[in-house]
């Protein structure tokens, strides 16, 4: 059965949440920047925007501070290339090969379930006792 009387007031916290949320859906939407359609022709700069723009770049490469960066860039472009970062990985694994007796990969099998806790060392190949004693006094185990 429906209640009788006046409708229950709304407190001043619930006016003051209803407020805040009206304006700040307000401001978001202000905010927000005009959807335009670059294929209508909606988004167009003019020619001699672009070339004022083009000359301000130009400009900022030609001091100090636009060179350090543009070499800063550049220099870690060609670091971080693909073919070089192949490179990288395939010296890191040989290392590795070389130095532990066993490959990375096979490694890092077992290591994600030693760290997990599905594997205990025991039950880990003898071929890695070598980084298996490493990992066992970077984790405090003690067997």
């Amino acid at each position: 059965m429906a209640k009788r009387g006046r409708p229950k007031k709304k407190s001043f916290n619930e006016l003051l949440r209803e407020k805040m949320a009206r304006l700040a859906d307000e401001a978001i939407e202000r905010q927000m920047p005009k959807k335009l359609d670059r294929e209508a022709g909606e988004f167009k700069t003019s020619e001699n925007t672009r070339k004022r723009n083009r000359e301000a770049v130009n400009r900022y490469y030609h001091t100090e501070k636009g060179k350090a960066n543009n070499r800063k860039s550049c220099r870690q472009y060609y670091q971080n290339h693909p073919e070089r970062a192949k490179g990288y990985v395939a010296r890191y694994k040989e290392k590795f090969e070389t130095k532990y007796g066993c490959k990375l990969n096979s490694w890092l099998y077992w290591l994600t379930r030693l760290n997990s806790g599905k594997v205990k060392p025991e039950d880990v190949p003898e071929r890695f006792k070598k980084i298996l004693n490493e990992w066992k006094k970077k984790n405090g185990v003690v067997s």
